[in-house]
């Protein structure tokens, strides 16, 4: 439905559709979860998904006292890292920043790496990988493994996000919980635990050029009262519950 929205043809189709809301001290929410995750999709469809349709429903909805609240990738914060997502996410974050610092209720929250829930991982994604060789049984090859990592599960997230929204902040916000791993860490205990560490190959395939290294991201004090489990538990608990579905539907 919403597809179409990055046309400025169709403002009166998304005013349209949120005419119905009616905010009281910016209390009404909106958030803007919709996004194209592949680095390697096509350019303009990133732009479109990503930047443009969000920020069509800010334009559209400002009449509306409503509170904005959309979705980043912590990569926005590495200068270093240039790729058509993570320049679709900025160019999102940018317009976001500046409409914030005129007084405007919105939102950019930039997320980390993120998984559980019902849905498998990403087959791009590290954890889509690592699922693909446990389910195979075959050789997993990857890099040295140094760049740093948080991982994220879906409902520590969820609880993070409201956190935020429900603050006085508004602008860019950083959703970390300050605790990274190294992917070579998270490999090694992940292909341990499923007994199958011969399989695992760190540095057979060599480093990017931009990574994150060294970096670590601080906790917003917000977060003193929340809660995020650890990586390789959370993420050995979710691989569980993927292969268990995946031996359920072969």
């Amino acid at each position: 439905m919403y597809a179409p929205w990055h046309d400025q043809k169709l403002i009166p189709q998304v005013t349209a559709f949120f005419s119905g809301i009616s905010g009281s001290d910016a209390e009404t929410k909106i958030y803007i979860p919709a996004g194209v995750l592949d680095p390697l999709a096509d350019p303009s469809e990133l732009d479109r998904v990503n930047a443009q349709i969000p920020i069509n429903v800010i334009k559209d909805t400002r009449d509306l006292n409503v509170r904005i609240v959309t979705f980043g990738t912590i990569l926005e914060a590495v200068e270093e890292i240039e790729n058509h997502y993570v320049n679709s996410k900025r160019r999102l974050a940018n317009y976001v920043d500046e409409i914030a610092k005129c007084g405007e209720h919105v939102h950019h929250l930039r997320i980390h790496t993120v998984y559980g829930g019902d849905a498998f991982p990403a087959p791009f994604m590290f954890l889509g990988h690592i699922l693909k060789a446990l389910n195979q049984q075959s050789t997993f090859q990857m890099t040295s493994g140094r760049q740093l990592r948080e991982y994220h599960h879906i409902d520590d997230d969820v609880i993070a996000i409201n956190t935020i929204a429900n603050s006085a902040a508004i602008g860019i916000r950083e959703i970390s919980h300050g605790n990274p791993i190294e992917l070579r860490e998270l490999a090694t205990t992940i292909f341990s635990r499923f007994k199958q560490s011969s399989r695992l190959q760190i540095g057979a395939i060599s480093d990017p050029k931009s990574e994150i290294r060294g970096r670590r991201f601080q906790a917003p004090l917000e977060f003193s009262n929340v809660s995020f489990r650890e990586a390789s538990e959370g993420c050995i608990d979710y691989l569980k519950v993927c292969l268990a579905k995946m031996d359920a539907n072969s």
